[in-house]
């Protein structure tokens, strides 16, 4: 199967952030309207970070929409953008990225598979889940124009920047594992394995 198609996986991880998405905006709705009602502050606070959570799960079903829509999930691994730059194997050593990356979730296994995709088919998916993180990364700053209208601007900044952290950890990931791939397809000298 191409990458250029955009699948929707019915995955764990999916499935979760969906179940988040939803318990999120049930808890908002809930807590808004209990502190509505009998005006305690906690149940304000808990409407917030109900409210928060939900935001930030539908960042993360809006942005890979948005990149499949603008770059037609054609990506070119030796762009600037994607070419690994000086300082980030040392960064890698340090945040000690090849022990923890195992651990991580796939949100799509199959489109790492190379049983599945040629080669260059998951280099190029590789991009787009490096994209896909920096774009939930940045986008989860826009949640701090929430507490405009819903003040509690320390849960808005705490869950924004727990956000970012989690989707830069997945963004590295894949800015780890794609140089590798790239040089065991040179080595090989083709695009199958």
């Amino acid at each position: 199967m191409s990458s250029n198609s955009y699948r929707t996986a019915n995955t764990p991880v999916r499935r979760g952030m969906q179940y988040a998405f939803a318990a999120g905006s049930a808890a908002c709705i809930a807590f808004a309207l209990l502190y509505r009602r009998c005006g305690w502050s906690w149940a304000r606070a808990a409407a917030v970070t109900g409210g928060a959570v939900a935001c930030h799960m539908a960042l993360h079903f809006l942005a890979p929409v948005i990149l499949a829509l603008a770059c037609r999930r054609q990506y070119r691994a030796d762009s600037w953008w994607f070419r690994p730059k000086a300082w980030e194997a040392p960064l890698y050593r340090f945040l000690r990225v090849k022990a923890w990356k195992k651990s991580a979730l796939t949100y799509d296994p199959r489109e790492f598979s190379l049983k599945e995709h040629s080669i260059e088919e998951v280099i190029s998916n590789m991009c787009h889940s490096e994209a896909v993180h920096e774009l939930c990364a940045a986008l989860a700053f826009t949640t701090l124009l929430l507490a405009v209208p819903f003040g509690a601007f320390p849960v808005f900044l705490l869950t924004a920047i727990l956000a970012a952290g989690i989707d830069l950890a997945f963004a590295a990931i894949q800015r780890y594992n794609r140089p590798r791939l790239m040089r065991i397809r040179d080595r090989r000298g083709g695009d199958r394995l």
